[in-house]
């Protein structure tokens, strides 16, 4: 009987002795899980910021699209309006000549 404690004696130190070896295995294990879950929280952050950020210059990207068509079109529209400006200046011309014709006509008569 003595015999028999002994053994269980025996048998449950080694079962504990087990139980420190694992429980010391773990430890670091559960440190690195924290570590990761830390890493991947850190990570979910920055994906999110550079979600935003993708959004933002999607926007830029819009508005600098944006301007570009407005400043072909006011390019255009100087364009046109340039050749109204000459068109005004020859119309002026042609008013002024008419004038001094019909006052070289009144100063004949």
């Amino acid at each position: 009987m003595r015999k028999d404690r002994a053994e269980l004696r025996q048998k449950l130190h080694d079962k504990l002795q087990d139980a420190v070896e694992l429980e010391s295995k773990l430890v670091p294990m559960r440190e690195k899980i924290a570590m990761l879950e830390e890493a991947r929280k850190t990570d979910a952050k920055q994906m999110a910021k550079l979600e935003k950020r993708s959004i933002e210059r999607e926007t830029l990207l819009g508005k600098v699209k944006e301007l570009s068509e407005t400043a072909a079109e006011l390019a255009r529209v100087r364009e046109e309006n340039s050749g109204f400006k000459e068109k005004v200046e020859e119309l002026e011309l042609e008013i002024t000549q008419a004038r001094e014709r019909e006052q070289w006509v009144q100063n004949e008569d």
